[in-house]
């Protein structure tokens, strides 16, 4: 994300949904269980943090991946930790220290990243 257009496009592809999700906000019927959606963030900068706090505000179950050691590099690592553990206080996984290898598409829509350590991660809406 760069530009404001482009925050404005993400918020409009999360409103729309997927055909598993969409009316679920204006369903009148009888429905159980909401199903969770994840997220993937690529990079814990500033951009990247508040993409972070919008998806959780949202009810996401966010990853936020960093190739650094730590988020927001331009700060110190002290201050780096305490943001750190505000995250993860509110359900943010982090991976720390991998960086993006590329991406898929699975056979059922979803999109795949992979990071250079090997772990795969999905975004489900």
């Amino acid at each position: 994300m760069r530009t404001v257009p482009d925050a404005r496009a993400i918020n409009e592809w999360i409103e729309r949904g997927s055909p598993y999700l969409s009316g679920m906000y204006r369903y009148l019927g009888f429905q159980t269980v909401k199903p969770k959606t994840r997220a993937v963030v690529i990079g814990g900068g500033f951009i990247g943090l508040e993409m972070v706090e919008n998806l959780v505000h949202r009810g996401f179950e966010v990853t936020l991946v960093e190739m650094l050691d730590q988020v927001l590099p331009p700060v110190d690592v002290e201050h780096a930790r305490v943001v750190d553990a505000v995250l993860k206080r509110h359900g943010v996984r982090l991976a720390l220290n991998d960086g993006v290898a590329g991406f898929k598409q699975a056979a059922n829509g979803a999109i795949e990243m992979g990071t250079k350590s090997g772990k795969t991660y999905r975004r489900t809406l």
